[in-house]
């Protein structure tokens, strides 16, 4: 498609929608507020895809079929008559046949495992936040599986998504905390639709607070299951391009031991007065000697730099053993690492989610933490960890709260607002 006008001439179109539809990155998501008309630009991609490639089947999928009913049964006719196009809805097989180009295939996503059988040379996914997390991803899995029939002019597949963002969940890490470079984001406000009723976004302000208003009118990724836990954090600020470590400044290394999901193990140096985490050593699934012994070998060009750095991390590594009769720390001295600095006991948990928010910014509006863009499960973190109802911290998503822990460690240690008592820790000799 070279041309929007090509096929769909009589449809106007917002300059968002148009992007979308002309948009042959192999994956393009349109995040946008309520009202910004993503079903409508989602409807319309799918019926310009069918009239590119008549011999080919497309698919538009849902997250149930209620709202197959309701937007599929609707919308796809309407915009079929606008075009002037002769069809039939067989709701009974879930089709659209448009006459001289094929069928359009309609398919709900409630159960991911029942997306077999069949092959489409583009899928369009409406609603792609409302699942899930889990589920949307292996419903995505399954959609891409289908997605392999040939075009007929030699071009790659398609697979689009449309949608409200509802917090972080699938749209972010699919299209920014995980985008390919291949993919796409285009994001839209409700402000951007100028036909909507004159009184909708007044109505959307009374509905929603201030936080849910960010998602549903201004389409932002906004954590809003219940407060952030690391409310100062503004990735615009706070997140650098990538540099790389000085060898002339003093290094720092924190821990948090895990086995599953990850040793969470970051490199830190305080650059200009700012504390810079630049790097990170995450083995997934894996136990500590095998967490060092990548560390070790990812940092090697750093040489005796690597093993003169300060070691940080959790209290609790003292006593834990991850198969042998050492200590976590134990096993950190016999990898090469000597200077440490422990606490006897780890600070409460609010003093150390305290601390990093005064880093993040403090009371005088100072900024003096930075983060790498490559430490990306860092910034997970800061970005979606939340306060439950009970007013703790959130770890029902138990691949959070590692990263943001380890660096944490040290900054309480250093930067803390209560002091405890710090002793050298005393080795075991097995």
């Amino acid at each position: 498609m070279t041309d929007l006008e090509d096929g769909i001439k009589g449809v106007k179109v917002l300059p968002h929608q148009k992007t979308f539809i002309e948009s042959i990155n192999p994956t393009t998501g349109l995040i946008a507020g309520f009202g910004a008309g993503k079903s409508f630009a989602g409807t319309l991609k799918t019926i310009v895809k069918k009239l590119q490639y008549p011999s080919v089947n497309v698919c538009y999928y849902l997250p149930n079929y209620p709202l197959i009913k309701d937007i599929c049964w609707e919308v796809f006719p309407q915009m079929c008559n606008d075009l002037g196009l002769h069809y039939q809805l067989n709701k009974s097989d879930k089709e659209l046949h448009i006459k001289n180009f094929g069928k359009i295939l309609f398919r709900n996503m409630s159960e991911p495992e029942m997306i077999v059988g069949y092959e489409v040379g583009y899928s369009l996914i409406d609603e792609c936040d409302i699942m899930p997390k889990h589920k949307m991803d292996k419903a995505f899995k399954q959609i891409l599986a289908r997605n392999r029939a040939k075009l007929p002019d030699g071009k790659p597949n398609q697979v689009d998504l449309v949608g409200t963002p509802e917090g972080y969940r699938f749209a972010y890490d699919l299209l920014v905390a995980n985008k390919p470079d291949s993919y796409r984001l285009i994001k839209a406000s409700t402000y951007e639709n100028k036909h909507l009723p004159e009184d909708y976004i007044d109505t959307l302000k009374d509905t929603y607070d201030e936080k849910l208003l960010q998602q549903y009118l201004l389409g932002e990724f906004v954590n809003v299951n219940g407060s952030a836990v690391y409310h100062q954090f503004d990735r615009d600020v706070h997140v650098c391009d990538n540099i790389a470590i000085n060898p002339s400044l003093p290094l720092i290394i924190s821990f948090d031991f895990n086995i599953n999901p990850y040793n969470a193990i970051y490199l830190i140096q305080v650059i200009d007065g700012k504390i810079t985490v630049i790097d990170n050593a995450i083995l997934k699934g894996k136990p500590l000697v095998d967490s060092l012994d990548y560390l070790k070998s990812k940092f090697a060009h750093l040489g005796a730099n690597l093993f003169s750095a300060t070691i940080y991390g959790d209290a609790a590594g003292k006593a834990r053993s991850q198969g042998t009769a050492q200590t976590n720390y134990d096993l950190i001295r016999d990898a090469g690492f000597h200077k440490m600095k422990i606490k006897t006991a780890n600070p409460r948990v609010a003093d150390r989610n305290n601390a990093f928010n005064s880093m993040l910014r403090n009371g005088a509006g100072s900024v003096n933490i930075a983060i790498c863009s490559r430490n990306q499960e860092l910034i997970t973190d800061l970005e979606q960890m939340s306060y439950n109802d009970k007013g703790e911290v959130d770890k029902s998503n138990q691949d959070l709260t590692h990263s943001v822990d380890s660096v944490g460690y040290y900054i309480e240690y250093e930067h803390g607002l209560h002091k405890t008592e710090v002793r050298n820790i005393r080795m075991n000799v097995g």
